[in-house]
């Protein structure tokens, strides 16, 4: 990763976000999804077709076949985009709290208890506590439903499962590597068994080892942000005394499920498997049945069985309910947690993982849990309007220094970054940093760790390499615009750069002239 300034070709004026630049990005991303849009709903008509009744006249056929795919060309467009359920969720009372009842009369297209009880295997009561998370979804659906008659709603439902799931499965064309696709699959539809199997590929000596090398770096990254709250100047006591007593109830799970290693209950996860080997589809529309339904009243599920991911899942995870980090099997076997390499591998990496997944614990959103994970503001009016700007920093010193062009059908058009809809993950990236950086000078002390053979760099300039190297990634042009448009994360390259020119340790450990691309005079820091 260049660390130079082949990313930063000019200073540009922020652009407001409804400009022409935005437009062009909006048009690119557009077009790229309205053409896998035509060529799915290409696919529908030709499903239609094979099933309409030959008894239909071609009048009839083309009016059914003009309503249904109306019908679910509307219900794409109403589902929100990926940066508006991110964006609104940075913010208070977004979320609807109800119960059933009110439930059934605010949108009475769908059956709710009798949906849920079916779903969720128990008895619901109509006072039951609901809680909807994207309420303007459910609104535009209760104007654009009553438009279709049922036949239209319950034939372009059926269709788009068809399509969407069951054509791709049953389509052998449909994947260049079908074999890979197979095994997707399994791992799909089998995923706690083939997460049993995973996890016996490595000896328990290996794996009590691994757990306790990645359990001091969790509390030694624990240790250092507790440092950095109690020096903090802008949090109010109060507002210092909850953040500090969530963090000492800051729980990490790590590796996998103990289950897992236990033959018998792996054993009775596939006590209600039937496959019948002439009968493809209907193994899929069984298992698909069983995967839906929860097996047990969901009143009773342990909590600790919750806080798991499969173990070879391979991203890390803070959940807000549980306020806890979820680091799955296969992010921890990479070497980084080698006996024989220096720390700064293993806190140049994991640590910054580990210290991004803690750091979401105190975002925007984070920071409206308490310890135990209930909803329940930590900062007082004033500490949170503290936060926030320093969250605005990020978005004004990013906005600012970052854009870029990329060539898109022969024409170079500008990328307009929502860095509002990043800054949540960008502040857990950029302060992540610093807190992984400060735990291993921490740990290393004043010793002196010995550089990597070759390599004329030191062990703090290392450091930043080879955090640099995690998120360092080639993507094509189209990929860039894609992953603009619905990710909430930074792309590469502007990742990495965000990350290090924020940082006091990098600046220092490549000499960065101040004022330089690198090392700007204003740095932006939250925790």
């Amino acid at each position: 990763m260049n660390f130079g300034e082949s990313y930063f070709p000019g200073q540009r004026e922020r652009r407001d976000s409804d400009g022409a630049n935005k437009s062009k990005v909006n048009k690119a991303y557009a077009y790229m999804k309205a053409t896998i849009e035509e060529k799915r709903l290409l696919v529908m008509e030709k499903i239609m077709q094979e099933f309409m009744s030959d008894n239909l006249t071609a009048e009839v056929k083309a009016k059914e076949t003009h309503n249904t795919l109306l019908f679910i060309t509307m219900l794409t467009k109403l589902y929100p985009r990926e940066k508006e359920i991110i964006s609104r969720s940075q913010f208070k009372h977004v979320h609807l709290e109800t119960n059933v009842t009110d439930l059934q009369r605010r949108y009475p297209f769908v059956q709710w208890k009798y949906l849920l009880e079916q779903t969720l295997n128990t008895q619901i009561s109509p006072n039951e506590n609901v809680l909807v998370l994207i309420p303007n979804y459910l609104d535009s659906l209760n104007k654009v439903l009553p438009r279709f008659t049922n036949r239209i709603v319950h034939n372009g439902l059926l269709l788009v499962f068809a399509t969407d799931t069951l054509y791709e499965l049953l389509n052998t064309t449909s994947s260049p590597d079908w074999p890979a696709f197979c095994t997707r699959m399994t791992v799909n539809v089998f995923s706690k068994a083939v997460s049993a199997l995973y996890v016996r590929q490595f000896r328990p000596e290996y794996l009590d080892q691994l757990r306790m090398r990645v359990t001091l770096m969790f509390e030694n990254l624990k240790k250092t942000l507790e440092s950095r709250m109690r020096e903090n100047t802008w949090l109010d006591d109060r507002g210092r005394e909850a953040v500090l007593q969530k963090l000492s109830s800051l729980h990490g799970q790590f590796l996998t499920w103990p289950n897992f290693w236990n033959l018998t209950y792996v054993a009775t996860l596939l006590d209600d498997v039937r496959v019948d080997p002439e009968y493809f589809f209907g193994n899929v529309i069984r298992r698909y049945q069983q995967l839906r339904t929860v097996p047990m009243n969901f009143r009773y599920y342990q909590l600790e069985d919750k806080k798991w991911a499969y173990p070879f899942v391979v991203n890390a995870f803070y959940v807000l309910t549980m306020n806890t980090i979820i680091i799955p099997l296969a992010v921890l076997t990479q070497p980084y947690f080698r006996a024989d390499l220096p720390l700064y591998i293993p806190y140049s990496t994991m640590g910054l993982i580990f210290a991004h997944e803690i750091l979401h614990g105190f975002d925007l959103k984070g920071i409206r849990y308490n310890s135990k994970g209930e909803a329940e503001d930590l900062l007082n009016h004033f500490s949170r309007a503290e936060l926030e700007s320093r969250l605005d920093c990020v978005v004004n010193q990013f906005s600012t220094t970052f854009w870029r062009q990329v060539n898109f059908l022969g024409r170079n058009v500008d990328v307009q970054f929502d860095w509002n809809v990043t800054k949540n993950e960008n502040m857990a990236d950029i302060s992540g940093l610093q807190l992984a950086y400060h735990a291993w000078e921490t740990v290393i002390g004043f010793e002196n760790e010995p550089a990597l053979p070759g390599i004329q760099l030191n062990a703090r300039q290392l450091f930043f390499l080879n955090a640099a190297q995690t998120y360092c990634s080639m993507l094509s042009p189209a990929d860039y615009i894609f992953l603009v448009e619905v990710d909430f994360h930074t792309p590469h390259p502007e990742r990495v750069n965000g990350i290090m020119m924020n940082s006091q340790g990098f600046s220092d450990a490549y000499k960065c002239p101040v004022g330089s691309p690198m090392n700007p005079k204003k740095k932006c820091s939250v925790w």
